[in-house]
Parts: C-alpha cells; structure tokens; sequence
C-alpha cells in the first residue's frame, strides 16, 4: 500500500507545475527526496526483490504520471492559467477515429499481421485505415474550430501532421500496452472500466501519444 501511495504522489508532482500550485524547483526537491524516501523504505520492507519494486514503481510515474503532467501542460495557458482544453480533445478525438477506422479497415480488408507475436488481431490494412481516418478527422476538427474561433495558432498543416502522430504512435502505444500485459500474464490492465479492459485498455493509445504531440507542438518550426 504504501509503495502505491507514494508512487501516486510522485505521479503526480510534476502535474503541479503548468497548473502552478507548486514551484518547479519544489516539485523537483520534493521528487529527488521521494527517491531517496522510497529506497529507504524498501531497505525496512524485506521485500525480495527491493530493486525490482522501485523499477515497476518509476516504469508507471514515466508511463502514467507524465502523460498526465503533459496534458495538463497542453491545457493551461501559460500567463493566463485559464484552462483550455480544445487542443486535447482534438487529440482525443483523432484517437477514436482512427481506432474506428482501423477497425473496420481491418475487418473489410485487414489480410497481412502486423504485429503477430504481440497482437495477432492487428493488421497492415487496418493500421492504414486508422492513419487515413486520424487526418480526416485533423481536418474536420480544423475545419470547426476555425469556424469556431478556436485555437487559431494551430494551421491544417499542423492538425493533419498531429492526426498522423495520433495514428501512428497510437498504434504503437496499443502494442506496448499489450506487451505490458502478456509480460506480466494478464488480460485486462485493470477493472475500473467493466466489460473494457480497464482504464489503460481504453486509453492505452492517447497516453503514448502525448508525449509525441506535444514534442511536435514544441519544436521551433
């Protein structure tokens, strides 16, 4: 218990920075003193593998706990701090359409595996629909923000690259999720979401993505 309450905390450290309720350096102090803290737990805990706990621990801050931080960071305005979250659920909605179309791609005309030794339901044809379907939806979400109003410093260029972003490391998220779960022997990544997996099967996709958006976003070009 103790183990998932300090790993929830540190998780969620440095989503205090682009809301400002901390400092940067503080949350930096107070990170670097978890470290220390948690290594100084697992020398009183007697567990057998000490090393192996704080390796599983660290994997889920980066895995969960900086997407997290990421998405804040894309949803609050920098001077202001007001709270604009168009640019993710445009993410997000990318995400939905192209699992929808490399669904039904993959059904209709999905033939060649693409990845059989982890998940050996996906294919090349339904991966390709998915990125099709991903800049559709960039362009249409384009086409009703700019009528909108809204986030008019992101151009068509910009939302069909973030729509092929969104498919491809989209795709490639899914198969790490999978990868994660046959590691460990099981099927579903939890039961908060009955009859769905759980919470990283329905979202397994957009946390691998956001990292990649917002290094896009962030590039001087």
């Amino acid at each position: 218990m103790y183990r998932k309450i300090l790993g929830v905390t540190m998780g969620l450290l440095p989503a205090c920075i682009p809301i400002g309720i901390i400092p940067e350096v503080i949350v930096l102090y107070i990170f670097a003193a978890s470290v220390f803290l948690l290594l100084i737990i697992e020398l009183f805990a007697q567990a057998k593998l000490p090393f192996s706990n704080i390796a599983h621990l660290f994997l889920g801050i980066l895995y969960i706990g900086f997407p997290i931080a990421l998405v804040l960071a894309m949803s609050v305005e920098r001077t202001s701090r007001e709270f604009t979250p168009y640019l993710i659920l445009g993410i997000l909605l990318m995400v939905w359409a192209s699992d929808i179309a490399a669904y039904f791609s993959g059904r209709a005309f999905g033939k060649n595996k693409l990845f059989p030794r982890i998940s050996p339901k996906k294919t090349w044809e339904g991966a390709i629909g998915g990125l099709f379907g991903a800049i559709v939806a960039g362009a249409l979400i384009y086409l009703a923000y700019n009528q909108l109003n809204i986030l008019k410093n992101i151009n068509l260029t910009n939302w069909l690259i973030l729509g092929a972003i969104t498919s491809v490391f989209g795709v490639l998220g899914d198969l790490v999720e999978s990868m994660l779960k046959r590691s460990v022997n099981i099927k579903d990544s939890g039961n908060l979401l009955p009859g769905h997996g759980g919470f990283l099967d329905r979202f397994d996709a957009f946390i691998f993505v956001i990292p990649f958006a917002y290094l896009y976003l962030a590039l001087p070009i």
